[in-house]
């Protein structure tokens, strides 16, 4: 008998308040076409900002929510993705959690991939959980941006929000298929002699990133035996409403199977995109028992992109 991982629970927090995208821009160090090419086409709205609450704080409600009805002793593994794991006087996010919700069973594993980090985290509990099925394993993920000036990065803008998620042996999305690939040519190129050369175009360098979404989407369905028909809903990060219009043609399906609704509100959220769409897709539009959903996301640190997909099926 083939054991499986699931997604058991999922939550997330989104600010109230907001910036227009207007704002950010005018505040953006950059080209007029680059940042027309957003306000015209990226369908981004409201940006989401955290006002009332600190890094920690906006953890507070989601954990608390969560442990109402499920023991803390349960969880063996705490997953963190952010770049931010520690402030000022060595206080930790991930120890912070550990401490007021006593998880006094939890080992910290800390990710830094940029806007990819959950997904790693789940091909992680993935491992974990097939190794010992009476294991849980908690994943947060936190976005929360210093200046108005650091919310801009093209092709998107960045907003602020929590997430999280939890995975163990029986669950609503279970665990069918993971990928994960790191590029180091960025980094190849600027250690060696070749350091000199001309960055790439940023358009240039979309195609690029597309044309590797594409084979890992179509590779991760060739392994499983299935088609871009069989998935009721790709779930990107919230990033460019017009990219992910290239990305759904160049594998051939509509628009309306890539779950773009949370694009005009909040803005992107970092690695708190995967935790957000997932859920909000799931809750919004799962009818049926054996639906498929693939999570797909690109993490950029300092322009070096790894790439992630994870493919579930509804239980």
């Amino acid at each position: 008998m083939m054991h499986y991982s699931h997604i058991c629970y999922f939550d997330y927090h989104k600010p109230c308040y907001k910036l227009s995208v207007n704002e950010v821009l005018e505040k953006a160090r950059d080209t007029e076409k680059n940042k027309n090419y957003i306000l015209k086409y990226s369908n981004l709205d409201e940006i989401a900002i955290e006002l009332r609450y600190n890094q920690f704080e906006m953890f507070d409600e989601m954990m608390e929510r969560y442990f109402e009805s499920h023991s803390a002793d349960e969880i063996r593994y705490l997953i963190f993705t952010g770049k931010d794991y520690f402030t000022n006087s060595g206080m930790s996010f991930p120890y912070y959690l550990v401490g007021k919700y006593g998880l006094k069973n939890a080992s910290i594993i800390a990710l830094n991939m940029g806007c990819a980090g959950t997904p790693q985290g789940i091909e992680l509990a993935d491992h974990i959980i097939k190794a010992e099925p009476e294991k849980k394993v908690m994943i947060v993920s936190l976005s929360k941006i210093g200046s108005i000036e650091e919310r801009y990065e093209w092709p998107s803008i960045n907003g602020d929000g929590a997430g999280m998620m939890v995975l163990g042996s029986k669950g609503f999305l279970r665990i069918l298929d993971c990928y994960s690939w790191s590029d180091g040519a960025v980094s190849l190129k600027r250690c060696t002699n070749r350091a000199n050369e001309p960055e790439m175009d940023l358009m240039k360098r979309e195609n690029l990133l597309m044309l590797n979404v594409k084979k890992m989407i179509l590779d991760v369905l060739q392994r499983n035996n299935l088609s871009v028909n069989d998935i009721h809903k790709f779930v990107p990060q919230t990033i460019h409403y017009l990219l992910y219009r290239m990305y759904a043609k160049s594998i051939n399906v509509k628009l309306d199977r890539f779950f773009l609704d949370n694009i005009p509100m909040g803005g992107h959220l970092g690695d708190v995109d995967s935790a957000r769409n997932l859920k909000d897709a799931f809750l919004k539009y799962n009818k049926t028992k054996g639906s498929k959903y693939m999570l797909f996301t690109l993490g950029d640190l300092g322009d070096n992109f790894s790439y992630n997909a994870v493919l579930m099926e509804s239980c």
